[in-house]
């Protein structure tokens, strides 16, 4: 079996033995040790290839004879624990473990400090690997399809991470030190739980990518639109606007919001020397309209807007606006009511939205097709 397999690799090749069945190590053991006997150490492969198998344990022997390997797919197999071996491949700089069944990784994984792409999609995994933040030089992690519930502030400490890959996974929040990340371009945490995201996010300057489609997020932060590096930005099937308009319902304000509304609105002078401390300090805290038209005020109670934003040129995006009451919609540049269906433009127009804008909407609200 094993001098038909050598026929399968001319000298120089990188080695391949994937889809073969093999549930063990020892007849890839046999491979590598028959390759290094017809390649000097120049031509001696760099890849080693043996995905789609039935693998469930690597010992610790099997890496003793992969020194001179950079990359390795070990991808699709059973795997269910690695035994700790791989700090022995100094030039290991790519290593694929998706596809299997692993909910660790071996002790000596921090130590592979050469490594810069790791994957770990697709295994059961139930927290994110803490063994990651000891690897300087890591610029890819792919981590879908796992269980990992939450996102470690230590995250901040991959200082060269790249890509960050977390879809299809079970978090329900990002944490405000992943804008410390400053050299990440794309983030995928599609597939989630999150209801928000964190205004942080806004402070990642090299941040190219967004993938946030499939999550529960109803509202983001207006500081997105001030990102000059995000060029694409995934939102479909969040609750987003479809949620918020089926639930809403007008809060009525009280008779003494109304009566401060009226104190504030026509401009009466007052102060502590006519007026109780409490009733005073009340006054005060009233809130501005968020519609620039309006020179309104509200205290307890608003009416809640959802208004589309144009991002990029590409997209639609909602943002929640605070309003003093329901007629408070005025013409506001650059937006168009989640109610009215209708676009406000620079220019006054009234119209109907044009074809271009329902399709940008279409592409945060609705699935790609």
């Amino acid at each position: 079996m094993f001098s038909t397999m050598s026929k399968l690799f001319a000298p120089g090749m990188d080695l391949r033995a994937s889809g073969k069945q093999y549930e063990s190590t020892e007849p890839i053991s046999a491979l590598v040790a028959s390759k290094q006997q017809t390649l000097n150490k120049v031509d001696y492969p760099r890849k080693l290839n043996i995905s789609r198998n039935l693998l469930q344990t690597i010992s610790s022997d099997f890496f003793s004879a992969l020194t001179g390997i950079v990359e390795l797919d070990i991808s699709d197999n059973r795997l269910k624990l690695i035994e700790p071996g791989l700090a022995q491949l100094p030039h290991l700089t790519t290593i694929d473990l998706r596809g299997n069944s692993l909910h660790t990784l071996p002790d000596d994984f921090p130590q592979c400090s050469s490594l810069e792409e790791v994957n770990l999609g697709e295994n059961a995994l139930e927290a994110f690997p803490i063994a990651l933040f000891s690897m300087p030089n890591l610029k890819k992690v792919y981590l879908a399809s796992n269980k990992i519930t939450k996102l470690p502030s230590e995250i901040k400490k991959m200082t060269s991470l790249e890509v960050l890959f977390l879809g299809d996974n079970r978090l329900s929040a990002l944490p405000d030190e992943i804008a410390e990340l400053a050299n990440l371009g794309s983030l995928t945490v599609s597939h989630n739980q999150l209801t928000s995201v964190p205004l942080a996010v806004c402070e990642m300057h090299n941040l190219v990518s967004l993938q946030l489609h499939n999550n529960r997020l109803e509202t983001l932060p207006p500081a997105l639109l001030q990102m000059v590096s995000l060029h694409e930005i995934s939102l479909r099937n969040n609750p987003l606007v479809s949620r918020f308009v089926r639930e809403h319902v007008d809060e009525v304000p009280s008779l003494g919001e109304l009566a401060a509304r009226a104190v504030r609105n026509g401009g009466v002078s007052y102060s502590s020397e006519n007026l109780p401390p409490l009733l005073v300090a009340y006054l005060d805290s009233s809130q501005r309209c968020d519609n620039p038209a309006c020179r309104g005020v509200y205290f307890h109670t608003s009416y809640k807007q959802v208004k589309f934003v144009d991002f990029c040129g590409k997209y639609r995006i909602p943002f929640l606006h605070y309003l003093c009451s329901p007629q408070c919609h005025q013409a506001v540049p650059g937006h168009s009511s989640a109610f009215s269906g209708q676009s406000q433009s620079s220019n006054d127009d009234t119209g109907d939205e044009s074809e271009q804008e329902r399709r940008k909407m279409r592409r945060v609200l609705l699935p790609l097709t």
